[in-house]
Protein backbone atom coordinates (compact mmCIF):
# COMPACT_ATOMS: atom_id res chain seq x y z
CA UNK A 1 0.00 0.00 0.00
CA UNK A 2 1.25 3.79 -0.97
CA UNK A 3 0.36 6.52 1.54
CA UNK A 4 -0.58 7.31 4.69
CA UNK A 5 -1.85 4.35 6.63
CA UNK A 6 -3.83 4.09 9.64
CA UNK A 7 -5.43 1.54 11.87
CA UNK A 8 -9.33 2.12 12.66
CA UNK A 9 -11.50 1.02 15.02
CA UNK A 10 -15.19 1.19 15.91
CA UNK A 11 -14.56 2.10 19.24
CA UNK A 12 -12.15 4.50 21.65
CA UNK A 13 -11.60 1.92 24.35
CA UNK A 14 -10.57 -0.62 21.55
CA UNK A 15 -7.98 1.65 19.44
CA UNK A 16 -6.86 2.89 23.04
CA UNK A 17 -6.23 -1.26 23.36
CA UNK A 18 -4.43 -1.46 20.62
CA UNK A 19 -2.67 1.03 21.20
CA UNK A 20 -1.29 -0.17 24.59
CA UNK A 21 0.03 -3.28 23.22
CA UNK A 22 1.58 -1.45 20.38
CA UNK A 23 3.51 0.94 22.89
CA UNK A 24 4.58 -2.60 24.78
CA UNK A 25 5.94 -3.87 21.67
CA UNK A 26 7.83 -0.53 20.81
CA UNK A 27 9.04 -0.83 24.24
CA UNK A 28 10.52 -4.00 23.71
CA UNK A 29 11.98 -3.14 20.29
CA UNK A 30 13.89 -0.08 21.20
CA UNK A 31 15.07 -1.75 24.34
CA UNK A 32 16.65 -4.74 22.20
CA UNK A 33 18.06 -1.76 19.58
CA UNK A 34 20.22 -0.45 22.77
CA UNK A 35 17.68 2.36 24.18
CA UNK A 36 16.84 2.65 27.92
CA UNK A 37 13.15 2.45 28.53
CA UNK A 38 12.15 3.47 32.28
CA UNK A 39 8.32 2.60 32.95
CA UNK A 40 7.70 2.25 29.21
CA UNK A 41 8.92 5.62 28.54
CA UNK A 42 11.38 5.52 26.02
CA UNK A 43 14.21 7.74 27.09
CA UNK A 44 16.05 9.77 24.05
CA UNK A 45 19.64 10.31 23.60
CA UNK A 46 21.97 12.81 23.20
CA UNK A 47 22.69 13.41 19.34
CA UNK A 48 26.27 14.61 19.56
CA UNK A 49 27.06 11.92 22.34
CA UNK A 50 24.83 8.96 21.53
CA UNK A 51 24.73 9.20 25.51
CA UNK A 52 21.23 8.80 27.49
CA UNK A 53 19.20 12.21 28.13
CA UNK A 54 16.74 11.45 30.61
CA UNK A 55 16.24 14.96 31.88
CA UNK A 56 14.91 15.61 27.93
CA UNK A 57 11.16 14.55 26.96
CA UNK A 58 10.56 10.96 26.80
CA UNK A 59 8.76 9.12 24.05
CA UNK A 60 5.24 7.28 25.90
CA UNK A 61 3.27 6.35 23.20
CA UNK A 62 3.47 5.43 19.88
CA UNK A 63 0.84 7.94 18.54
CA UNK A 64 -2.49 9.53 19.81
CA UNK A 65 -6.36 8.14 18.87
CA UNK A 66 -7.83 10.62 16.50
CA UNK A 67 -11.99 10.57 16.10
CA UNK A 68 -12.91 10.62 11.95
CA UNK A 69 -15.78 12.52 10.98
CA UNK A 70 -17.64 9.17 11.19
CA UNK A 71 -17.47 8.24 14.51
CA UNK A 72 -14.66 5.61 14.09
CA UNK A 73 -11.06 6.00 16.22
CA UNK A 74 -7.62 5.83 14.38
CA UNK A 75 -4.13 6.11 14.46
CA UNK A 76 -0.89 5.93 12.25
CA UNK A 77 -0.39 2.13 11.11
CA UNK A 78 3.44 1.68 12.19
CA UNK A 79 3.78 0.37 8.72
CA UNK A 80 4.21 4.13 7.59
CA UNK A 81 7.77 3.56 9.34
CA UNK A 82 10.26 1.83 7.34
CA UNK A 83 11.97 0.38 10.17
CA UNK A 84 8.81 -1.26 11.24
CA UNK A 85 7.46 -3.02 8.07
CA UNK A 86 7.16 -6.43 9.98
CA UNK A 87 5.60 -5.17 13.44
CA UNK A 88 2.57 -7.50 13.53
CA UNK A 89 5.51 -10.87 13.62
CA UNK A 90 6.11 -8.99 17.11
CA UNK A 91 2.17 -8.85 18.71
CA UNK A 92 1.75 -11.63 21.65
CA UNK A 93 -0.10 -14.53 20.03
CA UNK A 94 -3.50 -14.06 19.43
CA UNK A 95 -3.62 -9.73 19.43
CA UNK A 96 -6.22 -8.99 17.38
CA UNK A 97 -5.65 -6.10 14.91
CA UNK A 98 -7.18 -4.85 11.85
CA UNK A 99 -5.79 -4.05 8.69
CA UNK A 100 -3.73 -1.19 7.71
CA UNK A 101 -6.59 1.09 5.23
CA UNK A 102 -5.38 3.78 3.40
CA UNK A 103 -6.30 7.04 5.34
CA UNK A 104 -8.82 9.40 3.06
CA UNK A 105 -8.05 12.90 2.57
CA UNK A 106 -11.16 13.98 3.98
CA UNK A 107 -10.66 12.41 7.68
CA UNK A 108 -8.54 14.69 9.92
Amino acid sequence: MDGYLILEFDTQDAAQTALEIIDAVAAQWWAGQGYTVENGELIGRNAKTGQDAPDKTRTTTWAEITESPDGTFYFPSLSNDPRFVDWREYLPDGTDMPEDRQKEETEN
